[in-house]
């Protein structure tokens, strides 16, 4: 939860939102947005109301997978940052 909650605030904080305008825009309220930034426990339904408002995308994948995935997360990076 801690990952996403850093992610959430990231992506507010690089869209210049201050939290009660963040959670006006996802239509939440402004201590569940403070709630999941901070890691705590929200319902699945408002996380992804969240999401979806700050153009996030969850993405569930295999373990097994995760290893192939994070090479090509690497090397896509490794090719914006030749450019």
């Amino acid at each position: 939860m801690e990952d996403l909650g850093y992610a959430v605030r990231n992506q507010r904080a690089g869209s210049n939102l201050r939290i009660d305008d963040a959670a006006a825009l996802c239509t939440v309220s402004s201590d569940l947005f403070s709630r999941l930034e901070n890691a705590k426990p929200v319902t699945v339904d408002k996380l992804f109301k969240v999401l979806n408002g700050l153009g996030l995308r969850m993405l569930i994948v295999a373990s097994a997978k995760i290893p192939e995935l994070e090479n090509a997360l690497d090397s896509t990076q490794a090719h914006d940052a030749q450019r």
